[in-house]
């Protein structure tokens, strides 16, 4: 077995109203979760939508289904996760021209530790999956849909948001 979790984040204008949000499959089942934010750009609800997934891989300990792989279709978020943020940490969070969203790339790194630090054998992979893919990987199209859907209506999907401590 294994868990596909996918992220994604829209806004309406940018900046503009927002959501981030995510879809996870596994044990046979589909969990959706989206958050809405009045004030946003679209670069800080992927961010978010993939602090969102790790914590969500944290709380219901989804490491005890098999191996976890996140899809994302922001190149910045996974290459941020996979080859950059190891380095920003070392520079204490910054980078020439300054690290948007420092404070959310902090609370993934931890995340990510949290994770490590409970199950070290853990296999979480984050993949760059094309915007609005069909083809091979529905969940994208899927967690497009209601991370759009949820930044037009400002309403939640299955909140409340981990993030927020809820």
């Amino acid at each position: 077995m294994s868990v596909i979790i996918a992220t994604d984040g829209s806004c309406i204008g940018n900046p503009g109203p927002g959501a981030y949000a995510f879809v996870a499959s596994f044990g046979g089942q589909i969990v959706r979760r989206a958050i809405p934010s009045k004030a946003t750009t679209v670069g800080e609800m992927e961010v978010r939508g993939l602090l969102e997934a790790l914590l969500f891989v944290f709380d219901q300990k989804l490491w005890e289904q098999g191996p976890i792989v996140i899809r994302c279709d922001s190149q910045y978020v996974v290459n941020g996760f996979n080859d950059w943020m190891a380095g920003w940490q070392a520079k204490g969070w910054h980078k020439k021209g300054g690290l948007a969203h420092a404070e959310l790339w902090k609370r993934i790194a931890a995340a990510k530790a949290d994770i490590a630090s409970v199950a070290p054998g853990a296999d979480i992979s984050v993949r760059w999956v094309r915007a609005h893919q069909t083809d091979g990987c529905r969940w994208n199209a899927m967690v497009d849909a209601l991370a759009n859907l949820t930044a037009r209506n400002q309403q939640a999907v299955n909140a409340p948001s981990l993030q927020d401590g809820q």
